[in-house]
Order: structure tokens, then sequence, then C-alpha cells
């Protein structure tokens, strides 16, 4: 069990739900595809959810669905529902994100609070 991708699901996401979760993973499993990474290497360098409050709290939300979840995030197994994001935002809360300030990203789908990117 990789503990940092699982704090890190929790920690973008819990909030969300599992669909949630589940798009989520699909970022990371895009983007370790896309930078030839395990999505260990890609949550340790690019998310910070892994280090809030609720992450903290991953080891008391290990329900099978979850771990499930990240095994097959880990082989890269997943069905990506956010049509190839590899971004993503909560645009209501925190407006738009800083990392496409020229507004360069498309928006793939919304998913719970979370608006969804990727690279034109």
């Amino acid at each position: 069990m990789n503990s940092e991708v699982l704090q890190t699901l929790v920690g973008e996401a819990y909030g969300e739900g599992y669909i949630g979760m589940y798009a989520v993973a699909c970022v990371i499993q895009n983007r370790a595809k896309q930078e030839h990474l395990s999505p260990r290497e890609i949550v340790k360098h690019g998310f910070m959810g892994k280090n809030n409050k609720m992450a903290k709290k991953a080891s008391h939300v290990k329900t099978r669905a979850i771990l499930k979840l990240v095994t097959q995030l880990n082989n890269l197994e997943l069905k990506d529902i956010t049509k190839g994001a590899t971004h993503f935002e909560n645009v209501e809360a925190f407006g738009w994100p800083n990392y496409d300030r020229k507004r360069k990203m498309i928006v793939t789908c919304k998913i719970g609070h979370h608006t969804f990117f990727k690279e034109r």
C-alpha cells in the first residue's frame, strides 16, 4: 500500500466522495503516463493534499473501495473519467488556478466542486 498516494487522494478529494477521489486518481494516472513516472513520484512532487489535515486521517478511511482505487492507480489501470485531465481546481472556492494564468488550458469536465483541465 502506498500511503502517499492514499493520503493525497484523501487530502485532495475526500469531501467529494468516492467519485471525486476517483477523478483525482485519474489526473494522477494521466500525469504519470504523460511524464513516464509512477503515481507515487507524481504525488510527491505535484500535490499538496497529502499534507493537509484530512490527509492525516487517511489511516481511518481505508475502505475496500479506496484501497482498490489506490491499487488500480498504482497499476495504471483506471478508466479515465476526466477526459485526459492533468490538473484540477475548486475554481469556485479558490479562483482560476495560478498554473494557468494565461488561460492556455481547456476545461475537460466538472465533477463535484472540482473543475478538470488539460493542456490544449
